[in-house]
């Protein structure tokens, strides 16, 4: 059965955004989740001027994540400091601005918030479900959705399948990879469909540039590399590559979908997603956050190196216990073996 949602009062927005104060460096979020709250930001804020409102409702289903120390983030709530947010899903151990529930059967009243978004979350919904997920989203929106996730293409299926092996090759597993195998891609067909069919208008967009995807996802799940290290190198390709991320061939696809009655909103948002020209010419100060990439990547070879010659030195230190062992265990029985001959001859 449905809560029935309620407006927050003033000493809950406050809570928020407190919360929300204690800020994390956008910079430094894993690249991918970066890129998809970054076209959250773009679209929000055509929204907010088309309701001359300067506080959005939005809700993200799906929005929960962990980070890699396993303290729990919900990045809507730095993404969009100003606006009143709360985000749904299935994990516990979150902030009042979060509520545990499935995104199929969201507990909240027809048209309460202004901005619904969902970031890479309709490709773990089971096939069966994802009609009425998307079905979900449009109902508790009031002017419109904005829904990003992977789609089904051969481009797409074969990077996944190479970061697939490259993980096994290493005797790993990445587990929401693998749900995407077990459950499949959703169709960006099927989507059409459905939207059309609920006479919607929509616009649909690229996003996640699948050639860089696909190593940078290499290296954000690469072994024995160190927080700090990853933080600078998401910070470095964040400022100087995300830009020109939003082109083909792309991991993922975004749609914004608009309320019956809001269409005039779509030209505003299409024009502030619209991706800037890629360049070969690189920032002034690429120079700088290069340096300081290289360091961090300089520290943590050091580190490796310091843990593989300790872990040398162990080896070492075994191997000299186990061969003066061997040696002792040998003089011994060399002993035995020479007293019992040297009876043997006497009792003679």
């Amino acid at each position: 059965m449905r809560q029935e949602a309620r407006t927050p009062t003033r000493g809950e927005v406050m809570h928020q955004e407190d919360t929300a104060s204690a800020r994390v460096d956008l910079l430094t979020l894993p690249f991918d989740q970066y890129q998809r709250y970054r076209v959250v930001a773009e679209v929000a804020d055509p929204v907010r001027l088309y309701l001359d409102q300067p506080q959005l409702r939005v809700l993200d289903v799906g929005g929960f994540h962990r980070t890699r120390k396993g303290r729990p983030l919900l990045p809507v709530t730095h993404v969009l400091p100003s606006d009143f947010t709360v985000a749904t899903d299935l994990g516990d151990g979150v902030p009042r601005n979060y509520v545990r529930a499935s995104g199929t059967s969201l507990p909240f009243r027809s048209e309460v918030f202004d901005l619904v978004v969902t970031c890479d979350t309709l490709e773990h919904i089971p096939a069966a479900s994802r009609a009425a997920f998307v079905d979900e989203l449009l109902r508790v929106a009031t002017a419109c959705v904005l829904l990003i996730a992977p789609f089904d293409s051969e481009p797409t299926q074969r990077a996944e399948r190479i970061l697939r092996e490259h993980l096994a090759s290493r005797g790993c597993a990445h587990a929401p990879l693998e749900e995407h195998f077990e459950r499949g891609l959703p169709s960006a067909g099927t989507l059409h469909a459905q939207l059309t069919a609920n006479r919607l208008s929509f616009i649909e967009f690229a996003d996640g540039y699948l050639p860089h995807w696909l190593p940078m996802m290499a290296m954000q799940l690469a072994s024995r590399v160190t927080p700090a290290f990853l933080a600078e190198l998401n910070r470095f390709y964040n400022r100087h590559f995300s830009p020109t991320d939003r082109r083909e061939p792309a991991y993922r696809r975004a749609f914004v979908i608009a309320k019956p009655g809001h269409e005039d909103l779509l030209p505003a948002i299409s024009s502030a997603v619209e991706p800037g020209p890629a360049t070969s010419k690189l920032h002034a100060d690429i120079a700088d956050d290069l340096d300081c990439l290289l360091k961090h990547s300089q520290r943590d070879a050091q580190a490796r190196l310091a843990f593989l010659e300790a872990e040398n030195d162990r080896l070492m230190q075994a191997l000299r216990g186990y061969e003066q062992g061997r040696f002792i265990r040998l003089m011994r029985w060399l002993h035995q073996w020479r007293e019992r001959v040297t009876g043997s001859s006497s009792e003679g």
